[in-house]
């Protein structure tokens, strides 16, 4: 996985325009949202790359690739509330409007948005409420708002089968329908 990252994120640094940098040492800190904080690092010069990790994940996620990427650009990654160092809000929020709050504070005017399965989702919400403020998206396996999400809550005849292997019945194992030896 962390290789497809890489091919991923090499297409992307070699798509933007890019300035003469220098990587340097990162920087972080905590920025202000309504009822908490989030916790960010950034590193690099050059145009913007934010980085949004998945569910149940914090932003060490791209360790990986976060020196390579610096060596040409901002690279800002952080901690999606009630994720890593980013306490829970003790306020109703949404996670794109968190990075709005990200972006301004850091005087990002534009950036290229990076983002895994839920960190794809912010980013695309976030491209649909500032299109202006987007300059690229790079989407692992995003989420989609206005979807349910069911997990591990199967449905269906799949669904069936695994609860019936996890009960030990033989013919749910199996998948054959008792009726018409079907499948």
């Amino acid at each position: 996985m962390r290789r497809s990252f890489m091919c991923v994120l090499t297409v992307l640094s070699l798509s933007l325009l890019s300035t003469e940098v220098t990587a340097g040492s990162p920087s972080s800190g905590f920025v202000s949202v309504a009822g908490g904080k989030l916790f960010y690092e950034e590193q690099g010069a050059g145009p913007a790359v934010i980085l949004i990790h998945g569910g149940m994940l914090d932003h060490r996620m791209w360790d990986p690739q976060v020196e390579a990427l610096a060596q040409e650009y901002r690279v800002i990654r952080y901690d999606v509330a009630s994720h890593g160092q980013s306490p829970k809000p003790e306020a109703d929020w949404r996670n794109f409007d968190h990075l709005e709050v990200l972006m301004q504070e850091l005087e990002v005017e534009t950036a290229t948005l990076v983002g895994l399965s839920l960190g794809g989702r912010i980013a695309i919400d976030f491209a649909i409420a500032h299109p202006d403020r987007v300059r690229a998206l790079v989407l692992v396996g995003p989420g989609m708002s206005g979807f349910p999400f069911t997990g591990r809550d199967w449905t269906g005849r799949l669904g069936e089968r695994i609860r019936a292997r996890r009960a030990g019945d033989g013919e749910g194992q199996t998948g054959e329908d008792p009726e018409d030896g079907t499948t």
